[in-house]
């Protein structure tokens, strides 16, 4: 059996705006799949911007070293996101915010907000919350303005 043509990178999203390190990842594919590049990049990273694919391969430190295991990608943000103690999925669902300030949430935040295929959002702190909130901008129009309840 005859390896693939094989590229390898550490970490392609450093210094990336998320953006176009979702360009970078469609690029990456096309190369792949023209027949005239490598058939397989392998490479290293804690973006999001790669989970891509049915599964990817994790490495977790051991007693006996480093171990690398196959994973479904439905555990991809447990390795590429920093959570701690993650609240359980009735209150709460991670998002990313990159360093440029891109913010992409989850989608059932996206499908819970009604901005499914995008939208418009705003984020409040009220001076009586210690927390940040996100609306839609019906949402905020009402809050602002008094016409009624936030749902």
């Amino acid at each position: 059996m005859e390896t693939p043509p094989s590229s390898r990178s550490r970490e392609p999203e450093l210094n990336l705006r998320y953006d176009l390190q979702l360009r970078l990842r469609d690029i990456l594919k096309d190369i792949t799949e023209s027949g005239s590049g490598p058939q397989q990049i392998i490479l290293t990273s804690h973006s999001p911007a790669f989970e891509t694919g049915e599964c990817f391969y994790a490495m977790t430190r051991t007693a006996d070293g480093p171990t690398v295991t196959r994973r479904p990608i439905k555990e991809a943000a447990m390795f590429t996101q920093q959570h701690g103690v993650q609240p359980d999925d009735q209150r709460a669902a991670f998002g990313y915010v990159s360093s440029d300030g891109l913010l992409r949430l989850s989608d059932k935040t996206r499908q819970q907000l009604g901005v499914e295929h995008g939208g418009g959002v705003v984020m409040v702190k009220r001076a009586d919350h210690p927390y940040v909130e996100v609306l839609t901008n019906e949402q905020f129009h009402k809050l602002a303005f008094g016409e009624g309840d936030v749902e």
